[in-house]
């Protein structure tokens, strides 16, 4: 068998059989008829027991009554005689003589036996019902649809271990079962029951969604929780067996000592919580935050309305019937959890799990508190006045207390999607107070994903194919909604976000604020590629100064320096030969004035390398058309170069910029463009604008940007200016450079 089957077949086992103890100690306390009293938690005495009394029961016995005889004997010497106490439980319609403590005095009272009202005492419990009503249909349901999954097991264990006690608790213990001894049975039967509820919780947390550490290669170490909880309680009852006075004592400390698998639980789930968080990936840490979330809400309001009174041993808070469906969120979290694992937001159920759960204790509280004050008001007089009062004041101030719930719920799980201005300010202080541009695109992503709570957010800076993802925050799923980043009509980026799960899409007022949020961060965008743009700009000047440099000093080194000091040695040579060797001499001095034209070519062509001579001699527009003339050969196409109007003054690197984007895009036409004519038109103004439009073939359907087109907008990109390569009306290509007169501050 399957190390999957194994485990599930075993759960399954011990579910039935703690079904079947369940329903046998059930079955008891039904059948046997009862005196009208209830013993519970804290009821017992040093001389007796203390008695509630059971709805729709005829009995002699009263609230608070402390029963000390029964039968001819005393409680105490019943206790001492269990588990083999010898009476008959007797029939309906039998009395029973019973000795009880009323006021201070001792009373002698005949009780008669009735039909135990079991339907009556499980509708007084309705909430408590309710809640291990959904365990065990939630665990049944999740091991019949997913039985090899661990978890599902555990959630069985768990949910019949809540069945299973909580019913025959709610029956409770009548005083006449310390004299047939049934009161054995159906504690310690209820008490072992139990231990399955909080073994399971353990044992749930330690394999959901996937077991944790060795638990996946070794399934028999899941046994540890249970004998865990087990071991507690029994040691603690078998050691209360000597530390007691009494049999009563002991007895009575069986129901007492169950707090302790609870707390082992309440300890030991945070524990393993932290630890898996520090092992999980982000799909599992989604659902521990889930259950961290409504943990923490069930077992903090548990403790102060059930855990901690009980440890005082004094009454809890609230009705039972109420305070059991705290814990409702927690199945319905399990079942969806586990069924729907990968296909389900778990923050929508904390969301209603919070609104719902904090309006129950809300509404509790204002009942309580608003019941209290009217009885001391009105007195005892008036209940039934005080009560529909009460209930009133409840009922409108629910309607508030909701509202004011769902508010920070929404908050909690989406964010400030229902309060835009707040996001965009918060934005905006964000950016503000981020002093490194580098730092924007973390900030932004941040900040997006704290306003509408979104497992992931990503920012893409630039266009395709240059686009580059800036940051992220969380892993990005399959399906991804966008948002452009819009600067003066222009796209600079993306800005990417995941939907909360496949169950909660983005809304309306989530895509609302995304789009509000995109346009702030555009012009974030914006400055931060600028910024970007202007540190490469400076880069690429460094390095291109620095290259510069470099050629020069090589052209100086190796070329005219050897050629000026060859120069000088020849020069030299001419004066010692003009006395002794005119001739000679003669020679020398036309071999130097060979040398000497050589030399101002060279530096001819190094003054050339650093700017256009044709520029200083004819201008920006003679120069570009001697470039043409120089471009213009059979075949190519007609070249021609014009200005409108009269050029103002220009800057020496504008000069040289349209010179060189002019005389790059003309060779691009006449190499690439298949053109009949070219021409490139000069427009004054407040910038430089150069157009060199041509009749060819077009832009490619993919166009690759070369050398030469990197050339042209680097260029234009070092003055301030920009650079454009698009379709020219009517077919062909236009280049529009636009150079700043004045340098950008």
């Amino acid at each position: 068998m399957s190390n999957g089957r194994r485990p599930a077949l075993a759960a399954l086992v011990v579910f039935v059989v703690a079904m079947i103890a369940s329903v046998c100690v059930t079955g008891i306390r039904v059948a046997n008829p009862t005196s009208g009293g209830s013993l519970a938690l804290g009821h017992y005495r040093p001389e007796g027991v203390v008695v509630t009394i059971l709805p729709d029961v005829a009995t002699t016995l009263r609230d608070g009554d402390l029963v000390v005889v029964m039968d001819g004997r005393t409680t105490l010497a019943w206790a001492d005689t269990v588990p083999a106490a010898g009476r008959s439980p007797g029939e309906v319609g039998d009395v029973v003589p019973f000795e009880i403590v009323r006021g201070g005095e001792t009373l002698a009272v005949d009780v008669p036996l009735s039909p135990f009202p079991a339907g009556a005492v499980l509708l007084d419990a309705w909430g408590t019902l309710t809640f291990v009503g959904a365990m065990l249909v939630m665990g049944v349901f999740v091991f019949w649809r997913r039985p090899l999954v661990p978890a599902s097991g555990a959630l069985l264990l768990s949910a019949a271990g809540a069945v299973g006690s909580t019913v025959p608790f709610l029956l409770g213990n009548d005083p006449l079962d310390l004299t047939d001894g049934v009161i054995v049975p159906m504690t310690v039967g209820t008490s072992l029951v139990y231990l399955l509820l909080w073994g399971g919780l353990i044992d749930f947390f330690l394999v959901f969604p996937r077991p944790f550490g060795r638990l996946g290669t070794r399934p028999s170490l899941r046994v540890v929780p249970y004998a865990a909880v087990a071991v507690s309680y029994l040691g603690a009852v078998a050691i209360a067996r000597f530390t007691e006075p009494t049999a009563l004592a002991w007895i009575a400390s069986w129901g007492y000592w169950t707090i302790l698998p609870t707390l082992i639980t309440f300890a030991a789930t945070p524990v393993i919580l932290v630890l898996r968080w520090r092992r999980a990936d982000a799909p599992e840490r989604q659902l521990l935050r889930a259950f961290g979330w409504v943990l923490g809400f069930i077992v903090a309001v548990d403790a102060v309305i059930w855990l901690i009174p009980e440890l005082l041993r004094a009454p809890v808070l609230i009705p039972w019937s109420m305070a059991a469906l705290i814990g409702l969120p927690f199945p319905i979290l399990i079942a969806v959890a586990i069924l729907r694992y990968g296909a389900f937001d778990f923050d929508v159920v904390i969301r209603r799990s919070v609104v719902y759960g904090g309006l129950t204790i809300a509404v509790i509280a204002v009942y309580v508190v608003v019941a209290a004050g009217l009885g001391a008001i009105l007195g005892s007089a008036s209940a039934f006045a005080t009560s529909l009062l009460a209930t009133g004041i409840t009922a409108l101030a629910a309607l508030p207390i909701r509202d004011a719930l769902q508010r920070a719920s929404s908050r909690l799980i989406y964010g400030d999607r229902d309060e835009p201005v707040r996001a965009i300010r918060r934005l905006g202080d964000r950016l503000e107070a981020s002093v490194d541009p580098e730092s924007m695109p973390r900030v932004v992503v941040d900040t997006v994903g704290d306003a509408l709570r979104l497992p992931y957010v990503g920012l893409e800076l630039g266009t395709a194919p240059a686009a580059r993802l800036a940051a992220e925050r969380g892993s990005p799923p399959a399906e991804l909604v966008e948002r452009p980043l819009v600067f003066q009509g222009r796209i600079i980026g993306r800005l990417l976000v995941a939907a909360r799960g496949p169950a909660d899409p983005l809304s309306a007022s989530d895509l609302r604020l995304l789009d509000d949020l995109a346009q702030q961060v555009g012009v974030a965008a914006h400055a931060a590629l600028l910024t970007e743009d202007l540190r490469a700009s400076r880069e690429r000047l460094v390095t291109a100064r620095e290259e510069e440099r470099r050629r020069l000093r090589r052209d100086l080194h190796d070329g005219l320096g050897p050629a000026l000091a060859a120069i000088g040695m020849r020069a030299g040579a001419a004066e010692s030969l003009v006395r002794d060797d005119p001739d000679r001499a003669a020679d020398l001095l036309a071999e130097l004035q060979a040398e000497v034209s050589a030399a101002v070519v060279d530096v001819r062509r190094l003054v050339d390398a650093l700017r256009p001579p044709a520029i200083d001699e004819v201008g920006l527009v003679g120069a570009l058309r001697l470039a043409a003339g120089r471009l213009e050969s059979p075949g190519s196409p007609r070249l021609e170069v014009e200005s409108d109007g009269r050029l103002p003054e220009l800057p020496a690197a504008v000069e040289v910029a349209a010179y060189r984007i002019g005389t790059e895009a003309m060779t691009n036409a006449v190499r690439h463009a298949g053109a009949a004519t070219c021409s490139l038109r000069l427009v004054g103004g407040s910038d430089l604008t150069v157009v060199v439009e041509d009749d060819g073939r077009g832009l490619p359907t993919t166009p690759r940007a070369g050398v030469g087109l990197v050339s042209m907008h680097e260029r234009a990109a070092e003055l301030g200016g920009e650079c454009r390569v698009e379709p020219r009306p009517g077919g062909g290509t236009r280049v529009v450079a636009r150079l700043p007169l004045v340098a950008p501050a």
